[in-house]
């Protein structure tokens, strides 16, 4: 009677019915599934970044000899030990940590401490600059520029590091353009230039 009764499309339907209720529809579980494979990569992520802002910050070499060996990927898996979304995406996609990305990652953190200086700077008003000449060690002509201001919390002078910018030509018209550039890239007016000095920028005076 059983037998006869479970083969029946009655008891068929029903047990569809109820199987229906109990499970979340398929694309539900897909997305279940995605928000949560999303979520622990951006746990991974916010732990790669972190781990890159220290190693930058100290001036430590974030590079090895092998990938495998790097700094970076050392401290990765000794965090990795207590963070187990970082340890399940470093098994899956390490080789997402090529030198490429790493300089992304790196470029991403310097437009955002950018964005912050330029933020002090326009909170103040005014500002002056300092523009020097030097070679590398590949004897590549750069120029560093600064930015001096107040801190309108403490009032006391603080002095920003903008960048090297790679030159092939150090006359007064050059490094004026590279300046002004730099300037208009930052959102800052230079009507607002209220100093400047170009320690061995010779080629600067009058400019």
């Amino acid at each position: 009677m059983f037998e006869t009764h479970e083969k029946s499309q009655y008891h068929k339907a029903a047990v569809h019915a109820i199987t229906s209720l109990t499970q979340a529809p398929v694309t539900a579980q897909i997305s279940s599934a995605q928000d949560k494979q999303q979520s622990e990569s951006r746990v991974a992520l916010k732990a790669i970044f972190t781990t890159l802002m220290v190693l930058a910050r100290q001036g430590l070499a974030i590079r090895g000899k092998t990938m495998e060996n790097s700094n970076l990927i050392q401290m990765l898996n000794l965090r990795a030990r207590d963070i187990p979304e970082l340890d399940s995406w470093l098994k899956r996609r390490v080789k997402f940590l090529s030198p490429e990305v790493q300089n992304e990652m790196l470029e991403i953190m310097a437009n955002e401490i950018l964005r912050g200086i330029v933020a002090d700077v326009q909170k103040c008003g005014k500002f002056s600059a300092i523009m020097d000449e030097c070679r590398d060690s590949s004897n590549m002509e750069q120029v560093a520029i600064c930015l001096h201001t107040v801190d309108m919390g403490t009032l006391q002078a603080v002095e920003y590091f903008i960048g090297l910018y790679a030159t092939t030509s150090t006359t007064g018209q050059t490094l004026t353009k590279i300046f002004l550039d730099v300037l208009k890239r930052l959102s800052l007016d230079v009507s607002n230039l209220s100093g400047q000095c170009f320690d061995g920028a010779s080629n600067m005076k009058g400019e």
